[in-house]
């Protein structure tokens, strides 16, 4: 049984959690200042949040949800976790079975420290789909200073972002994903370049750090990314990069890359700020390899368990 934690049972509620939290932590290699600073970042519930506690025969489970995304799941018992954690899952997936959504998530981050990665080997068991993740990268803003622009080839050249070519940036994008091949899960879904363009063109930061490099006439390299703190705090964002297949291998996705890094910085460079970029692990190795040899660092990984109704 999953038990909803009403506004009124919350103080009750959390004195056993931060117990639960720092009897478990320590063994997750959890440092007291972060355990602390966990605890403090956690409100009372509102809004569309769910704090709820299921018993079950080894102890309680802890967690918290949004809608029918957990963020957390923390066993009341150490020893005990598995026993705790798979009963408490298989209520978790009965409550979701009866509800009116369609998608159970769970976010399993694989960066240090983790809350949930030990024990996401039982999910599969369970019916949950382990989706291919993202990665993300961040570097100091100092790296351009190690970075040097390639050349580009003969017939290459530069161009600044118009509103009136997005057609050409989304066929781009569409183009080279469409070249890659890697296994597709059940849930993937193909996206929607000419949505997603004209959704990023609206964005000045995006228009102002745009860059397109363009062949006899025709857009063949595209790559823009936008610093708004209001959204991603303190991060210069590398959004998107493509190149048509046909055009690969010739340096010009570094080219893009180191150019977009350029612009975000001479715009909106400020102390503290720093460049990141992401990618998905269905993309392959090359584009990681790309970053790392730029000298980005991974920062964060993230696999996502999605549980679906039966069609």
């Amino acid at each position: 049984m999953i038990i909803p934690i009403a506004q009124a049972d919350y103080v009750q509620h959390f004195c056993d959690f931060r117990r639960a939290v720092q009897d478990v932590f320590p063994m997750l290699c959890v440092t007291p200042s972060q355990t602390e600073n966990f605890l403090a970042d956690l409100e009372e519930p509102g809004g569309n949040q769910t704090v709820f506690v299921v018993p079950t025969h080894a102890g309680q489970a802890f967690g918290r949800r949004i809608g029918w995304s957990l963020k957390y799941l923390i066993p009341s018992d150490w020893d005990r976790r598995y026993e705790i954690l798979q009963e408490a899952l298989q209520e978790i997936k009965s409550a979701f079975l009866d509800s009116g959504d369609e998608k159970l998530t769970l976010s399993i981050r694989g960066a240090f420290p983790s809350l949930t990665i030990y024990f996401a080997g039982m999910l599969p068991m369970l019916g949950f789909e382990m989706q291919a993740g993202d990665i993300t990268l961040q570097a100091a803003e100092d790296l351009l200073g190690r970075l040097t622009l390639p050349t580009l080839p003969l017939g290459v050249r530069e161009t600044a972002f118009d509103a009136s070519r997005l057609p050409e940036y989304a066929s781009v994008h569409t183009r080279a994903h469409a070249a890659l091949d890697f296994p597709k899960p059940a849930s993937y879904r193909e996206t929607d370049w000419a949505e997603t363009i004209a959704h990023a063109s609206a964005y000045e930061d995006i228009r102002n750090t745009w860059i397109g490099l363009e062949y006899d006439g025709q857009i063949v390299v595209s790559c823009y990314g936008g610093c708004r703190p209001e959204r991603w705090g303190e991060i210069m964002s590398v959004e998107e990069l493509a190149v048509l297949p046909e055009f690969s291998h010739q340096g010009l996705g570094r080219y893009a890359l180191i150019r977009c890094l350029q612009e975000l910085q001479r715009q909106y460079g400020a102390p503290g700020r720093v460049f990141q970029i992401g990618t998905w692990r269905h993309l392959g190795p090359r584009p990681l390899r790309l970053y790392l040899h730029l000298g980005f660092q991974v920062s964060n990984v993230m696999t996502l368990a999605v549980l679906r109704k039966a069609q």
